[in-house]
């Protein structure tokens, strides 16, 4: 039962990466900004990775438990998730404030 719950997380990774090796989906969002989709934004880069970083570890956590329950989430975690994230809003509504006024 537990393979089963896994399979959509396992498939959806797998197909954003053949679709991504591919050309059907363009892999320039990962580390271009909305405001400047032409310039390189080294904190949607930075914002990505530590997405795909956590879900990594997390993925390897529920394995760990055999897929029976999600294991508890490390203080860690929870800091990189946010402060990536908060790294990222804050850099965005400063480019916004600049280009604006």
């Amino acid at each position: 039962m537990a393979i089963v719950l896994m399979v959509p997380l396992i498939v959806l990774p797998v197909l954003l990466i053949l679709a991504i090796l591919t050309g059907l989906m363009p892999i320039g969002g990962i580390w271009r900004d909305s405001f400047d989709p032409g310039s390189f934004s080294p904190t949607r880069l930075f914002q990505s990775v530590v997405a795909v970083s956590v879900s990594i570890t997390m993925l390897i956590g529920l394995a760990g438990t055999g897929g029976n329950s999600f294991p508890p989430l490390p203080a860690w975690v929870l800091a990189v998730a946010g402060g990536g994230n908060v790294l990222y809003l804050g850099a965005k509504w400063n480019t916004s404030r600049n280009k604006s006024g």
